[in-house]
């Protein structure tokens, strides 16, 4: 089910960093609690600067749909679910 290649950031910058204050995952919407490690990514996309805090979990189930894409011959960019959108992504696969 390859992704929009179009989606892809003018750039962008991922690091892990470990919370200071309590945050909200911008996928699943749970809590991210002081003391836990969330991925911080900052970047481009369609002219706007956006920021986002993912949860270790999602982080996770990312990746695992991204192999699956990979697999199914997507390239890198293509394998990429988009941010925001990947709880609703996540349904399309079954046994993650």
């Amino acid at each position: 089910m390859c992704f929009d290649a179009d989606y892809s950031p003018e750039f962008f910058n991922e690091t892990w960093r470990k919370a200071r204050k309590e945050h909200v995952c911008d996928e699943c919407h749970k809590k991210i609690n002081l003391g836990q490690q969330y991925k911080y990514i900052t970047g481009k996309w369609d002219g706007e600067i956006s920021v986002y805090k993912v949860c270790v979990d999602c982080d996770n189930l990312r990746e695992k749909i991204s192999a699956i894409e990979r697999g199914r011959g997507c390239s890198h960019s293509e394998s990429y679910c988009p941010l925001g959108v990947l709880m609703d992504e996540a349904k399309h696969y079954s046994k993650l």
